[in-house]
């Protein structure tokens, strides 16, 4: 009976240790990940991001931060239908601690930025609206900046050039005091307003500040900002010379950045990572029940030794190793019931050539559905269909999806 109680409290042990909660260090990995994405290695963050989310001792404050900073490296690759998904996965791991909106009005500004960029201004204006009418509450200087600017826009669209130029030097005077970095943004912004209001000089003054801390600071994203606002004035204005040479130079940061190229890589990977995620999440389910279906039985058997006699302890082994048997058989069970069999229709195809994505894409195109359905179906990008797809015609030695299906058809008569 003693040893029958220490191993209850052994396994209660382990098991309790593992529902405790571990944090990570938010702030070194915010800045892992801006420096990464300022070196345009976004795949190094989109990697480190992911991968905490393999921890299973991660609190809903950590995985917060972690859906935050994946908006935030979709943001620099102009990828805003992720930003908004990672932003909506940020708020619902936090809003049951969110009593008093603190992080409400953190993803409230974060959406208000992004519906901005992509100019949908009214959802935008919405939101900076209610940011505005509570003061910024709880909203750091860098976002209140950002805020501004996007305000001083609004106010630049409304003609009400003075009003924008002073809102847009309370923007800058909040970025000085939190990263000089960041002051391009606001900076071509005023290149803009200056242009509109007639005066060239001010505006190139504000091209030129804008290039140096965007040179100084490595950001190639701030640089073809510039580039591309000044290339914008020099079209409307009709000045084809210095507009063609301007668009040389940013073609050749464009290539350098490679923001679609990057875009599709990150995508895959996010898929490829997404998908050992789910598998460890499986199985570290299948640990817990294993715990639990474990607790429960030694417990049974402590019970039962309370009131029975030392002459049943033979019908009590029996009894527990029935109950392990059956432990085993619904684990079993479980685990069949998560893993994916091929359709009887590939029997004949050498599926093992293919991983389990590749499979899964291979039984949507037998079904007769579209790249577009396809990425709908599996909730991926139709570049990353098209991706998949090329690489099965290219292990099963196939040209196009219609000699593909003929091979089908062929096999299966």
């Amino acid at each position: 009976m003693r040893i029958i109680i220490s191993t209850i409290l052994c396994c209660g042990l382990a098991f309790s240790t593992s529902l405790f909660s571990q944090t990570i260090d938010v702030k070194t990995i915010e800045d892992q990940v801006y420096n990464f994405n300022n070196k345009l290695n976004f795949k190094a963050s989109q990697e480190l991001l992911l991968s905490q989310l393999h921890n299973n001792k991660l609190t809903a404050h950590d995985r917060y931060h972690v859906y935050r900073l994946l908006s935030y490296t979709h943001k620099r690759l102009f990828d805003y239908t992720s930003v908004f998904h990672y932003l909506n996965k940020a708020y619902k791991e936090i809003k049951s601690s969110d009593p008093d909106g603190k992080y409400l009005a953190e993803i409230n500004a974060q959406r208000a930025l992004a519906h901005f960029d992509i100019h949908e201004y009214p959802q935008a204006d919405t939101l900076l609206l209610s940011l505005e009418a509570n003061s910024f509450k709880h909203l750091n200087n860098e976002l209140v900046a950002k805020l501004q600017m996007q305000r001083a826009y609004l106010q630049f669209l409304d003609k009400d050039y003075f009003k924008a130029e002073a809102t847009y030097d309370l923007a800058i005077a909040n970025i000085k005091g939190v990263s000089m970095c960041d002051l391009p943004m606001a900076l071509v912004k005023k290149m803009q307003l200056y242009e509109e209001m007639g005066d060239r000089s001010r505006a190139l003054e504000n091209y030129h500040k804008a290039l140096h801390y965007a040179d100084s600071c490595g950001i190639l994203k701030y640089a073809i900002y510039a580039k591309e606002e000044l290339r914008n004035i020099y079209k409307r204005n009709k000045e084809f010379a210095a507009m063609g040479q301007l668009q040389d130079e940013i073609d050749k940061l464009d290539s350098i950045y490679k923001k679609n190229e990057r875009l599709a890589e990150v995508n895959l990977m996010k898929e490829n990572l997404e998908t050992s995620l789910q598998e460890k999440k499986i199985k570290a389910k299948n640990r817990q029940i294993l715990y639990i279906i474990a607790a429960s039985v030694l417990l049974g058997i402590l019970c039962l030794g309370a009131f029975y006699a030392f002459w049943q302890q033979k019908n009590k082994r029996k009894r527990l190793e029935s109950e392990f048997l059956n432990m085993k058989s619904s684990l079993q069970q479980y685990a069949d019931e998560h893993y994916h069999q091929p359709s009887n229709e590939f029997r004949n195809i050498r599926l093992d050539l293919l991983n389990q994505r590749q499979q899964e894409v291979l039984e949507l195109i037998a079904k007769g559905l579209s790249n577009k359905e396809i990425a709908e179906k599996l909730f991926i990008s139709e570049n990353t269909v098209k991706y998949h797809i090329k690489n099965i015609y290219l292990l099963l030695e196939v040209k196009d999806r219609k000699e593909f299906l003929v091979r089908l058809k062929n096999k299966g008569s």
